[in-house]
């Protein structure tokens, strides 16, 4: 899925447009991650902090989390983890609206969220240059002291920060480090790992591929472009390139 200012569009693998949303809500996030399921539903995040979730063709705001909010990552259990930006901080909710903690003493988390499969949360801050990790309580279990977007690895947490790619484990030591011509942008671009290990990220030319030990072995050259919006499909590794939908076999 990718938004627009008031409509999302939802692609089939083979790049067909199969369904279109139009909201009469204020602007959704157009920033380029796609909107976040829960249960089947689309949350939709907007620039003015706001969490909608689509029920039946209708909306429904589960609330308001800061401004610029990016899609929220959901948990095994359906809670909604969200990247409050400015004055809200991290916080966890359930699907409708419910906070269940929120740490406002971080109050610039402004990437990506992420979730591994053991309900560990990882917010970033920009701004401080730092990145966290909660677990599903909202305890503490990691800081780091840099600003990364991170992605999950069958070895712990992928780390794209500018000029590296790195592999931190689950305790927060740092298993490899490669550098690359690569940048989080402005905390939205995540590598992608499949379950070998194998791992693929965006850079300015084309996508790198690298093993489980963090060696590239192969690089798909676009030119000048940069793809965005790396992401895991059945087939292949999926990105967005000049406003199309392509498939890395």
């Amino acid at each position: 899925m990718v938004n627009g200012r008031r409509t999302s569009y939802l692609f089939s693998l083979s790049g067909v447009c199969s369904r279109t949303w139009h909201f009469p809500v204020p602007g959704l996030d157009d920033s380029g991650p796609s909107p976040a399921l829960a249960d089947g539903r689309i949350l939709f995040s907007g620039i003015d902090g706001q969490i909608w979730v689509d029920e039946d063709d209708a909306v429904r705001e589960l609330g308001a989390f800061g401004y610029d909010v990016l899609p929220p990552a959901v948990l095994a259990n359906g809670d909604l983890a969200i990247a409050g930006y400015a004055f809200s901080g991290p916080t966890l909710c359930n699907q409708d609206g419910k906070v269940k903690w929120r740490r406002p003493d971080l109050q610039y988390s402004d990437s990506l969220v992420v979730v591994n499969r053991f309900g560990e949360i990882a917010y970033s801050d920009q701004n401080e240059k730092q990145t966290h990790v909660f677990d599903m309580f909202g305890n503490l279990v990691l800081r780091l002291p840099f600003a990364a977007t991170l992605s999950e690895h069958i070895d712990g947490w992928l780390a794209v920060r500018r000029g590296s790619l790195a592999l931190i484990a689950r305790d927060g030591r740092e298993l490899w480090q490669t550098p690359l011509d690569v940048s989080p942008k402005f905390g939205l671009e995540q590598a992608v790992s499949d379950s070998t290990g194998q791992t693929f990220v965006s850079c300015p030319g084309g996508v790198v591929r690298l093993d489980r030990g963090g060696e590239p072995t192969f690089h798909l050259g676009l030119g000048n472009a940069r793809p965005t919006n790396l992401a895991l499909g059945r087939d292949g590794v999926l990105f967005v390139l000049d406003g199309r939908l392509f498939r890395l076999n």
